[in-house]
This record gives structure tokens, sequence and C-alpha cells, in this order.
């Protein structure tokens, strides 16, 4: 339980302590584009809600894994269930991946840089 409590506060004081790092440390593509001042609040405020769903998803898994290694240790339960921890560990997955993909459409989609014109 500890563990679940550490991980929540690391996870969701993540996203503060990234806004509030200086752009030479984060690492975006175009990072111009998302930190310029127009910009820099949405852009921070989209990652923190994705880390905030990526640490529920995390809670959740943590969460699910110690319920089930506490009731195959209880009288009257039986065994671990493999099988169920395997099917929350693929959810966690393919969400994960998802929201993956979420977010290199999103930061992919700054406009081109403007060219100096040829001569």
């Amino acid at each position: 339980m500890a563990l679940a409590i550490v991980m929540i506060g690391i996870e969701f004081l993540l996203p503060i302590a990234v806004a509030a790092a200086p752009a030479e440390l984060i690492n975006l593509p175009r990072k111009d584009y998302w930190l310029g001042p127009e910009r820099r609040k949405e852009t921070f405020r989209f990652l923190r809600a994705r880390l905030e769903w990526f640490a529920c998803g995390v809670l959740f898994v943590l969460l699910d894994a110690t319920s089930q290694a506490i009731n195959a240790n209880l009288p009257d339960n039986g065994p671990f269930r493999a099988k169920g921890m395997l099917y929350v560990l693929l959810e966690f997955l393919l969400v994960t991946a998802a929201g993956t993909v979420q977010l290199l459409r999103h930061f992919a989609g700054a406009p081109p840089r403007d060219r100096p014109a040829a001569k």
C-alpha cells in the first residue's frame, strides 16, 4: 500500500515538475513551437491530462495485483489468478500504446518551419 501512495505522489507531481523544468530539458519535436509563450500553457495542460490518465492506469495495475496477491493468501480463496493479471496487463499495454499514438499525432501537428528563400 505504501508503494501505491508513493506512486500516486510521483505520478501526479511529475507533470508539475515537467512544467517547471526549463525548455532545454524537455524533449519535444519542434519544442520552439510547442513551448512558445502563446502555446506553453496549453501544451502542459495537454501533457498533464495524459500523464494523469497514465498514472491512473499504473495505479489500477498495482492495486489489482495487490488485491489478487492478498486474496491468493487468504484461506478459502483460490490461487493467484495469473490469467486475470495477464488480461489487466494486456489492457494496460493497449491503452498505453493508444496514448503514445495520440501523443505522437498531437505533437506531429506543428506547422512546418519557414524555410529561407533560395537564391
